[in-house]
């Protein structure tokens, strides 16, 4: 017969044990507010609707794909001494001219609908001899997550397309010839492709800088269009005037689409 026992645990052996095991801490380190995302989804920046007169713009876009919603913010800086901020969709070239001097009515209606107008003028006094220097104003777009109001980080913002509407010059054959001789500049923060459109006068098909060579002014219902392709979305579009022109001048963004976060 057996007679040996099963050996006995104390407390004693218990705490031992306990004192001798050394507890596992997991570290957490805290997400980033808001993660990058792959470009992967496209968005459509809807202008239908605008017919405000103020410098900032701000649109809802939704992915028809996710659902998932951000905002685009266009707002406009203007530089130097040039009057009038992006969309305006009256009479912005009231300037109280005289005869003489000759006069601009309101935009054209066909201009005022369906897209961003950018226009502006070099202020100081509207007589024949007025000197002034050129006009422009930088456009910065944002985009923003709607549910957080946080921006969305660069890496998930992919390419995009525009329209740029009447990049056009009246730099000769016009009277007078200071303040309503102008000619359209138009430069993106990142490289552009241009990739169709009506306009036969561009002086590149590539880059950053956009104008028309010569003078090739157009009339309100002619509106020649540009098409411009980005791999990576514009953060600004900057609309001034090549050389040193400071007539009034405006053109007009339509049909902006970029890829973001899905």
């Amino acid at each position: 017969m057996n007679t040996q026992t099963e050996p006995q645990i104390s407390r004693r052996s218990i705490a031992k044990g306990v004192a001798w095991a050394t507890p596992t801490i997991i570290a957490a380190s805290a997400a980033p507010a808001f993660a990058a995302s792959p470009p992967d989804c496209l968005y459509t920046v809807d202008m239908s609707s605008v017919n405000t007169t103020s410098g900032t713009q701000t649109y809802v876009v939704r992915n028809q794909r996710t659902g998932r919603v951000l905002t685009f913010t266009a707002s406009s800086t203007m530089n130097g001494t040039t009057g009038t901020p992006v969309n305006m969709t009256n009479d912005m070239f009231a300037r109280g001219a005289s005869s003489s001097c000759g006069s601009y009515s309101t935009i054209n209606s066909s201009f005022q609908q369906n897209g961003l107008m950018l226009a502006q003028y070099a202020t100081g006094a509207n007589t024949c001899s007025a000197t002034r220097t050129s006009s422009s104003q930088t456009v910065n777009f944002t985009i923003t997550d709607q549910r957080t109001g946080q921006t969305i980080p660069s890496e998930s913002i992919g390419g995009g397309s525009m329209t740029v509407v009447d990049i056009s010059s009246q730099a000769t054959g016009v009277t007078p010839a200071n303040w309503r001789q102008y000619w359209d500049q138009v430069t993106f923060s990142s490289s552009a492709t241009r990739t169709g459109g009506t306009n036969t006068g561009l002086n590149a098909t590539s880059g950053t800088t956009f104008y028309v060579t010569g003078n090739n002014q157009v009339s309100a219902s002619t509106k020649v269009t540009d098409n411009f392709s980005f791999t990576k979305f514009p953060t600004t579009v900057t609309y001034g005037q090549r050389g040193s022109y400071y007539g009034v001048q405006f053109i007009q963004l339509r049909n902006i689409q970029f890829y973001g976060p899905c």
